[in-house]
């Protein structure tokens, strides 16, 4: 079956066993993210909502119990980051204080994604049905 991942790089669509488990599908998307799957596997946490809210698994679930997922399911992962020493980090939220109110976000960079032949070609066109009275 194909269950969509959104995470922060981007929608993936994975093809796992109806019978998958939290660990199968972290390892399965670290694979398709193409990062190490030692460092990055085990901090990768998925929820039912963008808002990250609901998680998918209980916290004290064993990760090795399958998850009841169908073909199709969407669901959200939420990605660790890597600090500079190499040493997986996860998202938290970081409340500002008041000497970080205003200090300006740093810019991110934004990877290059190559369009497909075929969304070229249809943005070239200019999108009416040519009808025999028209012309």
């Amino acid at each position: 079956m194909i269950v969509r991942v959104r995470t922060s790089q981007g929608m993936h669509r994975l093809q796992v066993d109806a019978s998958v488990t939290a660990y199968a599908l972290q390892n399965e998307l670290a694979k398709v993210l193409g990062a190490d799957k030692a460092t990055v596997a085990d901090g990768i946490q998925f929820f039912l909502d963008p808002g990250y809210k609901q998680p998918l698994l209980k916290p004290k679930a064993n990760p090795q119990t399958p998850l009841t997922l169908r073909h199709g399911d969407l669901i959200f992962a939420r990605l660790p980051t890597v600090a500079s020493d190499g040493v997986p980090t996860t998202n938290q939220q970081v409340t500002p204080t008041a000497g970080t109110a205003n200090a300006p976000a740093a810019p991110t960079t934004v990877a290059k994604v190559a369009e497909d032949p075929v969304d070229v070609y249809l943005e070239q066109q200019p999108g009416l049905i040519p009808r025999p009275r028209d012309t």
